[in-house]
C-alpha cells in the first residue's frame, strides 16, 4: 500500500492518461477484433511496471481495445438502447405516482454512471456492473408493462409461429 502512495506522489496520476493512450493505440492497431478480453491490462502493465491499477479508466476505450468494433459497437448500442428507453420511461411514468420520480432517478443514475465510466472503472468493477445491469433489467421490464414494445410485423409473427411448431 505504501508503494501505491509513493507511486501516486511521484507520477501525479499521469498513468491514467498513458493508459488511455495505450488503449487508443491498441484499438487503432486491432480495430476489428481487438486484442481480447482483459488483454489491455497486459499492455498497461508493461507500460506502467506495476501490478496494480492496470485498468483502462474509460469503458469506451476499454471495450474498443479489447473486443474491437465487432464487440464494441453492439455493446454501445445496448447502452444507447437502455439510455433511450429509460428516457422515454420518464415520460410514460409521469402520471403514475409510484414511478414518477423513480423513473427520473433511474434515468439520472444511468447518465451519471455512464459519465463516471469515462473517467473510472464502471463495467469492470463488479459492484457497479451488477447494479447497472439490474437497473437495466428494471427499465426493460417496466417499459414492457406499459406495452410500449412495438408489436411484431406480420413477417416476424409468421417466423415466431413457425419456430414454436
Amino acid at each position: 500500500y505504501i508503494e501505491q502512495i509513493d507511486y501516486r506522489i511521484r507520477v501525479l496520476d499521469t498513468a491514467r492518461i498513458d493508459m488511455l493512450r495505450i488503449a487508443f493505440d491498441v484499438f487503432l492497431e486491432n480495430p476489428v477484433f481487438g486484442v481480447g478480453p482483459n488483454i489491455i491490462n497486459i499492455y498497461n502493465l508493461s507500460a506502467s511496471g506495476f501490478t496494480y491499477d492496470t485498468w483502462t479508466h474509460n469503458f469506451v476505450l476499454k471495450e474498443l481495445s479489447e473486443v474491437g468494433l465487432l464487440g464494441g459497437v453492439p455493446f454501445m448500442l445496448i447502452i444507447l438502447f437502455l439510455l433511450i428507453r429509460s428516457y422515454k420511461l420518464c415520460f410514460y411514468c409521469r402520471r403514475d405516482p409510484r414511478w414518477k420520480y423513480l423513473s427520473v432517478s433511474i434515468f439520472t443514475g444511468i447518465v451519471v454512471t455512464l459519465i463516471h465510466g469515462l473517467i473510472e472503472l464502471t463495467f469492470s468493477g463488479g459492484q457497479y456492473m451488477v447494479v447497472f445491469w439490474v437497473v437495466m433489467s428494471v427499465v426493460f421490464l417496466k417499459y414492457k408493462t406499459y406495452n410500449i414494445v412495438p408489436s411484431p410485423t406480420s413477417s416476424q409473427a409468421i417466423f415466431l409461429t413457425e419456430q414454436t411448431t
